[in-house]
C-alpha cells in the first residue's frame, strides 16, 4: 500500500538517479522502476530483484527466462491494468526505439532511465502498465 507522502518518495527517487549512467545490475529500467515501487509502498523488490542478475548477460538471462520483460514483470506485479486507467506512480512498459524498456508515470509522460541520468517519454509510447497501490 502506498505511503501517505508517496507522490515525494516518488519525486525524491526520480532525482537521485538524474546524473547516473545506465548500468545494467545496478542503474538499469527494472531496478528503477523497482525502488521506485518500494520508496511508494515499502516494498523490496529492487533488493530482491538486484539478486537475479549483476550485469547485462545475466539481465537478458532473467528476463529470457519469462520470455519477455512483460512476463517478467507480471511474476512480481501480477497482470497488467487497463492502459486508459494508468496513473502517476504506476509502472509502465513502453517501446523505446524498438526495444521495451520500464518507466513509471509521471502524468502525461514516463520517466526511466537512460544511458546518462533519465529521460521522459510520451505516454503514447505505453505498451501496457501496472497499478501501484
Amino acid at each position: 500500500m502506498k505511503h501517505e507522502q508517496w507522490v515525494d518518495f516518488l519525486f525524491a527517487t526520480i532525482e537521485k538517479v538524474t546524473t547516473e549512467s545506465f548500468s545494467y545490475g545496478k542503474n538499469d529500467c527494472c531496478l528503477f522502476s523497482a525502488r521506485v515501487v518500494d520508496a511508494m509502498t515499502g516494498t523490496d523488490y529492487a533488493k530482491k530483484l538486484a539478486e537475479m542478475y549483476h550485469d547485462e548477460q545475466t539481465a537478458l538471462a532473467y528476463i529470457n527466462s519469462f520470455g519477455s520483460i512483460q512476463e517478467a514483470v507480471k511474476d512480481w506485479l501480477g497482470e497488467p491494468t487497463n492502459l486508459a486507467f494508468v496513473q502517476r506512480g504506476d509502472v509502465v512498459l513502453f517501446n523505446n526505439e524498438g526495444r521495451e524498456t520500464l518507466g513509471i508515470c509521471v502524468g502525461d509522460r514516463i520517466v526511466s532511465v537512460a544511458e546518462t541520468g533519465i529521460a521522459y517519454v510520451p505516454m503514447e509510447q505505453a505498451i501496457c502498465t501496472w497499478k501501484v497501490k
